[in-house]
């Protein structure tokens, strides 16, 4: 009898030991980002999750405006600036892309979609001529990211490094043959709710 009594008070204490530090760290991870400047800015970052499925509603002219802005404002290596991007609202075009690739699926389901694309000749040439995949993925994440922000959704539909998708995207799209296209990115309100994954892992960071 007694030694279930002690097993029952042990087993409480660990309970309120375990509940205080879930607590703490909980406390400790709200101020680290309540005491950042810009904490709205982290919570878009952190929240933000892929959506592949919209509903007919159409963002505005506004806001496409500022999704292409984010987009040019990402930073780009020796500001060489090698992007385009073109916006594709024709149902037409959508469904054609959508319909040339599993993946680019998404694109026939949105109200529009921004292709990020690169100009390999207009970054550094040599060692350096594949600063554009950079540049081109910085520019991708801008526009995802001010996306959620504005309560819309997007995810990045890969176009490079696969040859059979460029060439058919170029084609499509009637792309000059200096331009190269990136990714794709479907944009419009969410049809569901989602949930950002939590993606972090301490062992892939090391500190020298």
């Amino acid at each position: 009898m007694k030694s279930s009594m002690w097993l029952t008070l042990f087993l409480a204490a660990g309970l309120v030991c375990v509940s205080a530090r879930l607590a703490y760290v909980e406390s400790v991870v709200k101020a680290d980002v309540s005491d950042v400047n810009g904490d709205e800015t982290i919570e878009d970052i952190m929240t933000r999750a892929s959506v592949r499925r919209f509903t007919e509603a159409v963002p505005t002219d506004s806001m496409v405006q500022v999704l292409l802005r984010a987009g040019m404002a990402a930073h780009s290596i020796g500001n060489k600036q090698p992007w385009r991007m073109t916006v594709l609202v024709d149902d037409e075009i959508k469904d054609s892309v959508a319909g040339a690739f599993r993946n680019l699926k998404p694109v026939g389901d949105a109200p529009l979609a921004i292709v990020v694309c690169g100009v390999p000749g207009e970054t550094y040439q040599g060692e350096g001529d594949g600063y554009w995949v950079a540049d081109c993925s910085a520019m991708a994440q801008n526009v995802n990211i001010a996306a959620h922000a504005m309560g819309l959704g997007s995810v990045t539909c890969a176009v490079y490094p696969r040859s059979e998708r460029m060439a058919k995207v170029k084609e499509l799209l009637e792309l000059p043959d200096s331009v190269v296209p990136f990714a794709m990115i479907p944009v419009g309100y969410p049809k569901a709710a989602n949930t950002a994954k939590d993606k972090w892992d301490e062992n892939k960071v090391s500190y020298k």
